[in-house]
Parts: C-alpha cells; sequence; structure tokens
C-alpha cells in the first residue's frame, strides 16, 4: 500500500467516495486541532538499507494526559523507487499502539501483511489470533484516527517525504533499535487507566469543594457582613417571634 492509497481508497477501489470524504472531513477537523494543540510530534529514522521510519507521538484527544506510539514504514519495493526524489510510492507498512486501532484493526493489518514486521511482538497474543468480530468483522482496511493523523501530517508537510530533508534529519538506526522506543500496548493500557483514576479523583475533589462551599453560604450572613463593611455599622438580628411595637406619643391633659 501507497501513502495515497491509505489516505484516499484504504478499502480498495470499490470503496464509498462520499462515505470516505464524511470520513476524512471529520478526521481532518480533529487532526488540525491535535496541531494546534501542539499535541503531535515526529521524529524520521533510517536505516543502513535506506528503509524510512517516522515515529509519531500522538497526544490523546480527550481529556487524558497520555499519548500514543505510531510508527510508519517506507520501503521501496524496487530499485527505481529507491532512486526516486520522494517517497511517495514507497511501500507503507504501519504500527500504532491507540486502542482503536489495536482494538479494531491489529489483526487485520497483521493478517495482510501491513503491519510492520517486529512490532506484533508488542502486542498480545489475543490481539493477533483473535479477529475483531464485532468492530470489524469483514476484516476490511479502512481510517483508522491514529494511522490516519499521521499519515495526514506526511502529506500536510510533503518536504518530510523528500530525500534531500532526510538526508538532513534522518537519525541512523537498526530497525531493532527504532521498535525499542515503541511501548507496548499493556503499557498504554496501563497509562490509560491512571490517567482516567486521575480525572476521576479530580473530578470527585471538585465535587466535595462545590458541596463544601454551597454548605457554608448563608445569604443573611453574607448581606450582613457586606453591611457591615460598608457602613461600619452593626446590623442586630430580629427574632421572628418579637414584635416591633410602635412609641407611644406624648400626651397632655388639659384641666378645666
Amino acid at each position: 500500500m501507497k501513502l495515497h492509497e491509505y489516505l484516499n481508497t484504504p478499502m480498495g477501489k470499490g470503496s464509498t467516495a462520499v462515505q470516505n470524504k464524511l470520513i476524512k472531513d471529520d478526521l481532518d477537523k480533529r487532526l488540525e486541532k491535535l496541531i494546534k494543540e501542539k499535541k503531535i510530534n515526529v521524529n524520521v529514522f533510517t536505516t543502513k538499507k535506506m528503509v524510512i521510519y517516522f515515529l509519531f507521538t500522538i497526544g490523546s484527544e480527550s481529556e487524558r494526559d497520555n499519548t500514543y506510539d505510531i510508527l510508519l514504514e517506507f520501503n521501496p519495493d524496487a530499485i527505481l523507487e529507491s532512486m526516486a526524489l520522494s517517497l511517495a510510492n514507497y511501500d507503507l507498512r504501519f504500527f500504532s499502539n491507540c486502542p482503536s486501532f489495536v482494538y479494531t484493526f491489529a489483526n487485520t493489518f497483521y493478517k495482510k501483511d501491513l503491519l510492520i514486521s517486529g512490532t506484533e511482538k508488542l502486542y498480545s497474543s489475543i490481539v493477533l489470533n483473535q479477529e475483531a468480530e464485532i468492530k470489524n468483522p469483514n476484516n476490511i482496511v479502512n481510517f483508522e484516527k491514529s494511522i490516519y493523523f499521521a499519515c495526514k501530517y506526511l502529506e500536510l508537510n510533503p518536504e518530510m517525504l523528500l530525500k534531500p530533508f532526510l538526508g538532513l534529519k534522518a537519525q541512523m538506526l537498526s530497525k531493532e533499535a527504532i521498535i525499542y522506543k515503541l511501548r507496548k500496548f499493556s503499557t498504554i493500557d496501563i497509562e490509560i487507566t491512571k490517567e482516567n483514576q486521575r480525572l476521576q479523583k479530580e473530578k470527585e475533589e471538585k465535587k466535595k469543594s462545590k458541596e463544601s462551599i454551597r454548605k457554608s453560604y448563608n445569604p443573611g450572613e453574607d448581606y450582613k457582613r457586606s453591611v457591615n463593611a460598608i457602613t461600619g455599622t452593626k446590623i442586630g438580628r430580629i427574632s421572628p417571634k418579637e414584635k416591633i411595637k410602635p412609641k407611644k406619643k406624648n400626651s397632655t391633659i388639659r384641666k378645666i
């Protein structure tokens, strides 16, 4: 699969163009938000065999403060392609430890040889051997947000696919060393759980704080304090049981 193929027709030429556009429009808006929030980081590596890797770290779209690893492998499948100025027509393989990829597409990508070899060890045997019968019953290759974000980011920055850029920016590393930088999905799962617990704790603390403020709030006392502060006088309370008696007028008795 080529980069443009995944970004346009991941299911193949027979896929519905209208449906693809709706999905892409939504994902493009979400990517734009991630870029504005500076939640995307990318590093580029090359091996001695001139296989190029883009390692993305992309932040969660939710309130959680956790990230995911996405690795794209560009490998020329012919000598002519290896001599090209751009990676646009290189064969593309993928890895992601984002839950939306793991639970829906990892099994399909693995079976269709679209998963980067060597990264399968970062998933559990269940992910690799058990099909996603509910989320992807037909075992299709389709848009997945983390993979799409990484691929689209490169399309938006085409200079990153050019050999001159790679010659300046790509760090030489072995494939094993690159894969070593990736986190296992079990690690991601733990990080998500910790973040959910943190957010739940913060939510409970805010609720307690609001409840405490509500209980301590007394409109009458607050009004009394504000008047005292303005006038410098003290205002005493009047018991609802007490009645204010009118003052008697002084009267004189006329003598006859």
